[in-house]
């Protein structure tokens, strides 16, 4: 199975209501979907949302690092040669992780084809099925809790709660989220990157304090305060997880140096 043909397209989605966060406010699902063809007919398909606050890639820059580098590194290439395959699309461009990642998964799509077998059981997974959360917009309390009541009306049980605009709302939101949903729905939060370190722990402790029993707080401070991400960490009873502050094994890495 060799690569014959890799092309880039735009894919532009209205939501049905606004999605807002500290970092930016959402009306659209932006995405580059990439197809990457083959000499059996077989497709691969990838995609990559456009999150410049976040990743810094725009819809310009992850096509543009498709079709200007990653293309040519795999035009040809056997798909069966995928350790090649890897190390190729992981060297040919510094940087630009959205546009790799978009293209790693249309190569797991068609080395799961070439073999039948599918990607899941491929990456070790022995489940069909696998839990999942939904995120509740950042607005004011009952805007939130009724977000929340619809969300559980659905189906979902596991509830990530957006939280940083106006932080000193964020306590009540959480109360206003936890009463409308009972004790049985989980709740994790995120706040983008909109909180300082003692401000973070200031509010983690009072929803501690509250019982709002919170699993987890996803990026509390800015991604590049690794050591004000340490201080929430040491400081809060309510884990920490880095998010915005992890684009590769190496990053990963140096929070670890940091944590101990």
């Amino acid at each position: 199975m060799k690569i014959t043909q890799i092309k880039t397209g735009l894919l532009s989605v209205p939501l049905r209501t606004s999605f807002k966060m500290a970092l930016r406010t959402v009306t659209h699902v932006n995405d580059v979907i990439v197809e990457i063809h083959t000499d059996t007919g077989c497709v691969g398909y990838g995609e990559a949302p456009s999150t410049g606050v976040i990743t810094g890639d725009t819809r310009g820059s992850v096509r543009g690092a498709i079709e200007e580098h990653i293309r040519p590194a795999l035009l040809g290439r056997e798909v069966d040669e995928f350790e090649d395959l890897m190390r190729r699309l992981n060297s040919c461009i510094v940087g630009n992780k959205s546009a790799k990642a978009a293209v790693d998964m249309a190569l797991w799509d068609l080395y799961g084809q070439l073999y039948g077998i599918p990607v899941y059981k491929l990456l070790g997974g022995s489940r069909r099925q696998i839990c999942t959360d939904l995120a509740i917009s950042v607005n004011d309390p009952e805007q939130m809790a009724e977000d929340a009541r619809q969300a559980v009306k659905r189906g979902y049980d596991c509830l990530k709660i957006k939280v940083g605009v106006n932080p000193e709302l964020d306590v009540e939101r959480l109360l206003a989220v936890r009463q409308a949903v009972g004790t049985d729905i989980s709740i994790r939060i995120d706040a983008n990157q909109a909180w300082t370190p003692k401000q973070a722990v200031s509010l983690l402790n009072r929803m501690q304090e509250r019982g709002l029993g919170i699993e987890f707080a996803e990026q509390p401070v800015k991604a590049a305060d690794i050591e004000g991400l340490k201080y929430v960490t040491d400081h809060s009873d309510i884990p920490v997880l880095a998010d915005e502050s992890v684009f590769s094994p190496a990053s990963i890495n140096y929070l670890h140096y940091f944590s101990v």
